[in-house]
């Protein structure tokens, strides 16, 4: 988190949105705060999903659509590999590594209308 923090100093979530007070009626609904989520997500400057899963997807998708506005989607396989070298001693702490991942176009998809 600290390379992260350091390349991104505005990283906020909803709790750093939002007092206490104004998240309380909502934290005995899950599905609302997964809204909030959404909100904050889909109005960011950037960004980074913690997981692949439809949320994400959504999200990426109504950013696209809104215009330009930065995703980062982390190549996972290489993040593992680079953790594996970590873990048998090829890579040291504090060590620099670029994980790169080919750049990932859109393709247009036929829905079949017409």
């Amino acid at each position: 988190m600290t390379d992260l923090r350091s390349r991104y100093p505005m990283l906020l979530s909803k709790e750093k949105l939002a007092s206490v007070e104004e998240l309380e009626p909502f934290t005995n609904h899950s599905s609302q705060m997964e809204a909030l989520d959404y909100i904050v997500s889909v109005e960011s400057d950037v960004f980074i999903p913690s997981y692949s899963g439809n949320m994400a997807k959504a999200v990426e998708g109504h950013r696209r659509f809104l215009g330009l506005r930065k995703t980062v989607s982390p190549d996972r396989k290489g993040l593992v590999r680079t953790l594996e070298k970590f873990g048998r001693g090829v890579l040291k702490e504090g060590t620099k590594a670029r994980i790169t991942s080919e750049e990932k176009r859109p393709c247009p998809r036929n829905e079949g209308h017409g």
